[in-house]
């Protein structure tokens, strides 16, 4: 009998697997995971009913928390992005994103909801279904991380994975 087998490789709590021949090792490197060490765990890994590019598309457009994520941190009432700039990378392309943002202040302990933070959102395409947004608030709170990859499925249907990957002192997690 004969078998066939596909090279699988772990990373972050998760085992990928290439159907074919990899063009690398595996999914692109995570600095904040592989180089800092942050702790990191697999937020969701689920079939969505949606092309692939879509849910990349919306990982990188900076305009949708304004409107989709009012209950945490969108203000509709401030839906501009600030002007920024794009650059390529050796694996894609990256940017920075300078902003005030409100109602994160419950996720960090702090009670009061008005109090609004200067966050940088570092956004990179890291491969055409693969992304990573860091969003760093300067040492006034824990900067967070996450890595999303989309595997197609078929038309309108995909497989997503979101990880996230905290900076925070690994005894008190």
């Amino acid at each position: 009998a004969k078998i066939a087998t596909w090279p699988v490789v772990e990373r972050y709590g998760l085992y990928w697997a290439c159907i074919g021949t990899p063009a690398t090792d595996g999914p692109p490197r995570w600095h904040e995971a592989d180089e800092l060490g942050w702790r990191t765990q697999v937020d969701f890994f689920e079939a969505w009913d949606t092309a692939a590019l879509r849910i990349i598309d919306n990982n990188i457009d900076q305009a949708h928390p304004a409107f989709v994520h009012q209950k945490t941190f969108g203000d509709p009432t401030k839906p501009w992005v600030p002007t920024y700039e794009i650059e390529r990378t050796a694996r894609g392309f990256k940017a920075r994103i300078a902003h005030e943002v409100p109602g994160v202040g419950p996720q960090m302990g702090i009670v009061d909801e008005s109090i609004r933070f200067e966050r940088t959102t570092e956004v990179e395409l890291l491969s055409p279904v693969q992304t990573r947004i860091l969003l760093s608030y300067d040492g006034i709170a824990p900067d967070y991380c996450f890595y999303g990859s989309a595997t197609p499925i078929e038309d309108g249907r995909s497989m997503y994975v979101r990880i996230s990957a905290l900076m925070a002192d690994h005894a008190s997690s």
